[in-house]
């Protein structure tokens, strides 16, 4: 059981985990240059759309400054495989790699918030470094 600091902070996880109306934010807008990539990707499962049981655990014992709650909520399917990979080094740097230097035409990139999330589990994860408390 979660004390209630826990329970707290696990609120965006919990709400991407569970909400049955869920859908993430990249399906609700119109994508950037139709065709370009999407008929590249693989289509989304129902379980792109929601943590996964590791996720949430992954996400639970992060330090609380670590937590993507952002990224939890709108992009599910990238915590669910930031997990996949986390314990392989090779494979996790190649996949930040992947998520914060997209070269494909056309993109926006992700939203401040989640660049910044990602970026700090990055350095975290790769280079051992905490982000820094904000003033």
């Amino acid at each position: 059981m979660l004390d209630s600091s826990l329970r707290q902070a696990a609120d965006p996880v919990a709400s991407a985990r569970g909400s049955a109306d869920f859908a993430p934010a990249a399906r609700q807008r119109p994508i950037a240059a139709p065709g370009q990539w999407s008929r590249h990707r693989r289509p989304l499962r129902p379980s792109d759309q929601q943590l996964n049981h590791d996720a949430t655990e992954w996400v639970l014992q992060l330090p609380m400054a670590l937590r993507p709650a952002n990224t939890c909520s709108r992009y599910p399917r990238i915590v669910n495989r930031m997990v996949e990979t986390w314990l392989r080094a090779d494979q996790c740097r190649y996949l930040f790699e992947q998520l914060l230097r997209d070269g494909r035409p056309a993109r926006r990139g992700f939203p401040l918030s989640v660049r910044e999330e990602l970026q700090a589990l990055a350095a975290f994860r790769l280079d051992g470094v905490l982000p820094q408390p904000r003033d």
